[in-house]
């Protein structure tokens, strides 16, 4: 029942992420959006660059990413038990939702960051609801990895 709460929830949030522009959309353009999304919900990364340099985010993104990237340094340093990794994955989530409630980007830096969360978020979900040590290394991979390709 758990794994189908999960499941729930991730494709909740990543639609959520495909209605996140301000700009009017169609609901063709929003369920093909979803559909995409659902398809590239694997937890491999198969990021890119824009050319040679690295996406741009918008101000909100790097805040609420800076936020996230914070929260795992000090997790890291302090050793996590299951209870601070639990915890963790509940801030992650929340920091998720903060970030959809203001994304404003459109365009392809957009479509790259939503490749990104497609693997992020369910790792953080798996963090939030079992705490276990390998979810917590995903997170921390995954989290990492953003700053090879985003700015």
């Amino acid at each position: 029942m758990r794994k189908v709460v999960a499941a729930m929830l991730s494709v909740m949030a990543l639609f959520s992420l495909s209605a996140c522009h301000h700009d009017d959309h169609s609901h063709e353009h929003q369920t093909a959006a979803h559909d995409h999304h659902t398809q590239v919900a694997d937890p491999t990364l198969s990021l890119t660059l824009d050319g040679d340099k690295k996406w741009l985010m918008d101000e909100h993104t790097r805040r609420v990413v800076n936020t996230m990237l914070d929260r795992i340094k000090l997790s890291k340093l302090a050793e996590p038990n299951e209870a601070s990794r639990l915890q963790l994955g509940k801030e992650l989530k929340d920091d998720i939702q903060d970030l959809i409630r203001g994304c404003t980007m459109t365009g392809a830096a957009h479509d790259e960051l939503h490749r990104f969360l497609a693997a992020y978020i369910p790792q953080v979900e798996a963090l939030n609801e079992k705490g276990e040590l390998e979810h917590f290394h995903k997170v921390v991979e995954l989290i990492e990895s953003y700053t090879d390709y985003f700015e």
